[in-house]
């Protein structure tokens, strides 16, 4: 398994962006973004990014993967890769 953590960067803002964007998972980080904002998590809120996926019925970007972070619940939480756009001929 390939498993890739971003944890929050004090120093230079744009690193995590530009790691998500670089591994194709741009959209997902900004959810999760969204989620540390919502809950309050800003502290300790990481995104883990996983490479190994042979399905795309799994998901690849997740954070609270042992509901360890209080404010985000007792549950994992993953974020969906925008829909595929379908190509009709």
């Amino acid at each position: 398994m390939q498993l890739f953590l971003i944890f929050p960067n004090n120093h230079n803002v744009r690193a995590n962006t530009l790691i998500a964007s670089q591994f194709g998972v741009l959209q997902q980080y900004e959810e999760a973004m969204k989620l540390f904002n919502w809950k309050n998590e800003k502290k300790h809120g990481y995104v883990c990014i996983r490479k190994d996926l042979i399905s795309d019925n799994e998901p690849d970007v997740l954070t609270n993967l042992f509901g360890e972070l209080l404010k985000l619940g007792r549950f994992p939480w993953w974020f969906e890769p925008p829909p595929r756009k379908k190509y009709v001929k």
